[in-house]
């Protein structure tokens, strides 16, 4: 689990292994949750690729700053929600179709 200040708020980014989902949680400052502001894929598990090797996992991040909580799933494109400190998307960034796929 990891948890990081975003404003009077507090972002828990919760994994579970065995069903490999990654949560992202909105808690109050007494660690009560407000609303799930993500769920996705925990792609942790790098065997698997066409070598055996799985090179490109797919990433769930998040981050914060000027009063706003960014998510971004590289599993939906290149695509990053924007979200207010009470959770709700203010607006989304996606440049998926503008992107050209890179051959690995």
């Amino acid at each position: 689990m990891q948890l990081f200040p975003a404003g009077d708020r507090l972002v828990r980014n919760i994994v579970d292994h065995p069903t490999r989902k990654r949560t992202i949680i909105l808690v109050d400052s007494d660690l009560r949750s407000r609303s799930t502001l993500h769920e996705g894929l925990f792609d942790w598990d790098q065997i698997g690729g066409p070598s055996e090797f799985n090179f490109l996992t797919h990433r769930i991040e998040v981050s914060s700053g000027d009063g706003k909580i960014y998510v971004s799933d590289t599993e939906t494109g290149f695509f990053i929600r924007v979200l207010d400190l009470d959770g709700r998307t203010i607006t989304t960034i996606d440049r998926t179709s503008a992107e050209e796929a890179l051959p690995v």
